[in-house]
């Protein structure tokens, strides 16, 4: 009897993992704006963002105007990079991980600066353990095919953008500023 308890009492012990107080998941991700904060989504408020009557603000000051032609997707990166992805109405995309990224604006919350790039055939992953999840070995990569990749980092000072492609692969991309 003592035999199964110390067995059934080991099983407990192993399947709960090493206790940790450390916030270990501090790997940069995208989250989408949502209603209230949650684990994928943040708030508008949090960060001073605004959005009403086609125009998205930070702090009062516009940083987005809308047109009635597009749609518009608002994504935060590593809690200091508005993502802005604008595309042809109508919005037929399901998820937000599925809109292109074909039109991108980055406002930097800090500095206030804004840059863009187009990537074309571009998807982002919300971050690189997801993209690992997309692609389980090296791809063949084709033009003609849309692919996921994780944002690395952002510098809006030197205008670049750092991709991990789906090979795992750090990818430069230069960003135009916008005044």
């Amino acid at each position: 009897m003592n035999i199964q308890k110390t067995l059934l009492l080991s099983l407990i012990i192993i399947s709960c993992g090493p206790i940790s107080t450390k916030n270990e998941n501090k790997e940069k991700s995208i989250k989408w704006f949502l209603k209230e904060e949650s684990i994928l989504g943040t708030t508008y408020a949090k960060f001073g963002l605004v959005k009403e009557n086609n125009k998205f603000y930070h702090n009062e000051k516009v940083i987005q105007l809308e047109d009635e032609n597009h749609s518009y997707h608002y994504e935060i990166f590593d809690n200091k990079f508005i993502l802005i992805s604008i595309f042809n109405k109508p919005n037929i995309w399901s998820s937000p991980n599925l809109i292109p990224k074909d039109s991108l604006y980055i406002y930097e919350l800090k500095k206030e600066k804004k840059s863009f790039i187009s990537l074309k055939k571009t998807r982002f992953a919300v971050n690189k353990k997801e993209l690992k999840n997309y692609y389980y070995k090296n791809v063949n990569m084709n033009d003609k095919f849309d692919y996921y990749f994780a944002i690395d980092s952002i510098n809006l000072d030197t205008n670049e953008l750092f991709l991990i492609d789906p090979n795992f692969k750090l990818i430069k991309q230069n960003l135009t500023p916008i005044n």
